[in-house]
């Protein structure tokens, strides 16, 4: 497989988002070109296939996925506390008035 470095969008005349959309779609093509070299009986062309096409991207991928997962989580345990800050307020707004 030839070693050469990907066109970025602008050589392509494509949009960023264009472009990204193409490199996910492309993980799906990946995935078919090698079940079916594994019909075919090609195994060993088959073990270096993922991280050759994509040159460890996969590590790449994954630290944008992990920073997401932990600002949702941040992002859920504000929205609970704000809640139960507001909860708080209206017990001690209903203590006061007794």
């Amino acid at each position: 497989m030839a070693q050469q470095a990907l066109p970025d969008p602008e050589a392509l005349g494509v949009s960023y988002l264009a472009y990204l959309n193409g490199m996910a779609e492309a993980a799906t093509k990946m995935r078919r070109h090698l079940l079916d070299a594994l019909r075919r009986n090609e195994v060993a062309h088959c073990e270096d296939f993922p991280d050759a096409l994509a040159g460890s991207l996969r590590g790449t991928t994954d630290q944008p996925r992990a920073v997401l997962e932990r600002t949702r989580g941040d992002l859920t345990v504000a929205i609970v506390q704000n809640r139960l800050g507001e909860k708080i307020a209206r017990a001690e707004g209903r203590l006061a008035k007794d």
